[in-house]
């Protein structure tokens, strides 16, 4: 993802480039009509940007985004408006319906439509926001955070290849001395300047990086290189995991109302 790192997506142009998506569409009822007076038919123009681009879009600036900020490049501070510009979207999609347009709908139809996404949205943001967050916080403590720890204070060793275990992710268990004392290692990621983790056996030299106040944490090879992966999945799952739930709940509750009504 160096391209977005360094293109368009990361800075005001990507920011800009969301709000042109999300915001410009919302015109099309005022200049061409609603109903039965609509001028011309933009259901799939309104459907497809709305419901399509500015979801996968923005999926992608945060995505990028989250990358170069927790990479802690000199790219990091722009970042950081596109992320929250994406963030933003994806949270008000979430309690967004998919109303009929253009000359299907009515203009009190689009209207009920505009204060159902402002005003019974909020309840399952909040909660949107809550379940990421947790995950967000359970997962960056697992790897994410001791990459970002070792890449800024991380110090090399020579180490060995003890162990292969190809039946438990295809782990690498490494041995390494520091201070006189033995550590081992055991990961299922091997980064640079290490061989591909698929040609190692036991004995093969490798390169470790440590964490001199706690030698027991480390990498196999340079945990830069491992930041980038980590991020997109840590972000993956605060996306999709509350997505899921969300929708779920909300389906039962649609389904719940429908059967309450007369």
């Amino acid at each position: 993802m160096a391209w977005m790192a360094t293109g368009t997506l990361i800075g005001w142009p990507g920011a800009a480039g969301l709000l042109a998506l999300g915001l410009v569409p919302e015109l099309l009822p005022v200049l061409l009509g609603t109903g039965e007076h609509a001028t011309w038919d933009w259901e799939f123009i309104y459907v497809t940007c709305h419901f399509v681009l500015l979801p996968l879009c923005s999926f992608v600036v945060l995505i990028a985004s989250g990358e170069v900020f927790f990479a802690r490049g000199p790219n990091r501070g722009r970042a950081v408006l596109p992320a929250l510009v994406a963030a933003g979207f994806l949270a008000a999609l979430f309690g967004d319906s998919l109303p009929g347009c253009g000359v299907s709908i009515r203009r009190g139809e689009l209207n009920s439509y505009r204060t159902s996404v402002v005003g019974g949205a909020p309840a399952l943001v909040l909660a949107w926001l809550a379940i990421a967050l947790t995950i967000g916080i359970v997962l960056y403590n697992i790897n994410l955070k001791s990459y970002i720890l070792l890449s800024r204070h991380g110090l090399r060793a020579a180490g060995a290849v003890t162990a292969r275990e190809p039946q438990d992710h295809d782990s690498v268990t490494a041995s390494y001395s520091v201070g006189g004392r033995i550590y081992a290692v055991r990961r299922s990621f091997v980064a640079e300047p290490n061989p591909d983790k698929s040609t190692l056996r036991v004995g093969d030299a490798v390169t470790i990086f440590y964490l001199p106040l706690d030698p027991a944490v480390a990498t196999i090879g340079d945990p830069s290189a491992l930041i980038p992966n980590e991020t997109i999945s840590v972000l993956m799952a605060m996306l999709g995991v509350p997505t899921f739930i969300v929708f779920v709940v909300r389906r039962r509750a649609e389904r719940r109302e429908a059967k309450r009504a007369p």
